[in-house]
This record gives C-alpha cells, structure tokens and sequence, in this order.
C-alpha cells in the first residue's frame, strides 16, 4: 500500500482491509498484512477478528499471513450503512471513492468509528 504511516488501530486497519476487498466486488482479493500497516500480526489478528465474526470469508491462507478474502453478506450489509455523519453517503461510497494512500489514511481515521457503530449495531441484530 505504500510506506505512510498507519495507525495501530483496529477500526482504522479495517477500513484499509476493506478498501482492498471493495476492488472487484464481488471476486476475492489478496489482502498481505505486510501492505497494510507497520504490525504485521495485529492486522492478522484484525483479518482474523473480520473472519470469525463474518464480516469476510477466506478463499486461501498463506503461511505469511496472506490472505485471499472477499466480503461476506454482513460484511456487505454494514459497508452499505450510511451513518448520518456521512450525510447520504454508504460506508462503501466513502472507502472506495479515495484516490491515494495519503487520503485513505485520513479517511481511514474519519471512518473508523462509524464502522464501529456499523459493526456494533448488525452484531447485536445477529
């Protein structure tokens, strides 16, 4: 993804995490842990955190912590919110619609909590 600096946050990491998977919708895309931030293993953890609750599905695991992954219904179902801070706009629009890391980065960080509260809410509906 580049060599900015990612903040060690699990709600930020998802965001970048996702705006992998969101390229070619629906065809699963290979997220390296490497790629996304400075701590390899906290964002394994992350994509492992996003598997178990069913946010997305694994095709493939490589040993490096690779994966090959694609949103999963609820993964879509949150993406697909629009929290009122987004003024109309779905979590989706607001991810994909970013040019360059440097403006991930920061849109990352404005997110972050609204996928938060996106999560939260379709957990406690589950």
């Amino acid at each position: 993804m580049g060599k900015e600096k990612i903040p060690k946050d699990a709600n930020t990491y998802i965001v970048m995490i996702f705006n992998i998977l969101c390229k070619d919708f629906p065809t699963p895309q290979m997220v390296n842990p490497s790629e996304i931030g400075d701590d390899r293993a906290y964002c394994i953890d992350v994509l492992d955190w996003l598997e178990t609750e069913g946010y997305i599905r694994y095709k493939m695991e490589y040993a490096n912590g690779t994966k090959v992954a694609s949103i999963s219904s609820l993964g879509l179902e949150a993406l697909n919110s629009k929290p009122k801070a987004l003024k109309g706009k779905s979590i989706w629009d607001a991810i994909t619609k970013v040019k360059d890391i440097k403006e991930l980065i920061k849109t990352a960080s404005e997110l972050a909590p609204l996928v938060y509260i996106a999560f939260n809410s379709l957990r406690q509906l589950k």
